[in-house]
């Protein structure tokens, strides 16, 4: 199948949740290619989308992704300060960017971020970015709904601890 080729190469594995959505093969199809392009072709950095990431985890109860998203972060160089205090909801000691992703992503999963929120994101990242901040931090709402609904996990890579 196509759209598991495309999982496994993006990921080295096929998760739960993909072979979940393969039971909707045009839905998983464009979720890989989505995914596979909000990780590897935005021009806002991953210091900034991974905190987004792991706030909307936190925030929708999901420690799976999570501590999926610590790891990928990691990987990504991401600083694991930034990373320990997105996980606990932290935003002492981070600085002014990292409290404003995390500050975007609540409003987010709180039902939208307000025009003021944005325009300050905006000012501060610029459009573009803004509007890729946002993309990811909405997919990774839909993520967890999804998860949620479908009573499946996002599994961590065959070869990392589980964590949760």
């Amino acid at each position: 199948m196509e759209a598991y080729e495309k999982a496994h190469a993006l990921f080295g594995h096929v998760s739960e949740l993909f072979s979940v959505l393969a039971n909707a093969p045009t839905a998983l199809s464009g979720w890989v290619d989505l995914l596979r392009r909000l990780r590897r072709e935005l021009a806002v950095e991953p210091r900034l989308t991974e905190p987004a990431i792991i706030t909307v985890a936190r925030l929708h109860g999901n420690g799976r992704i999570a501590a999926s998203h610590e790891r990928l972060a990691a990987a990504a160089g991401v600083d694991t300060r930034l990373l320990r205090a997105a996980v606990a909801g932290e935003t002492d000691g981070l600085d002014a960017d990292e409290r404003l992703v995390c500050e975007l992503a609540t409003a987010i999963v709180g039902g939208g971020a307000p025009e003021s929120l944005v325009r300050r994101c905006q000012s501060r990242f610029g459009v573009r970015e803004t509007a890729e901040l946002i993309i990811v931090t909405s997919f990774y709402c839909m993520v967890c709904r999804v998860t949620a609904s479908m009573q499946v996990y996002v599994d961590l890579p065959p070869t990392q601890p589980s964590g949760d």
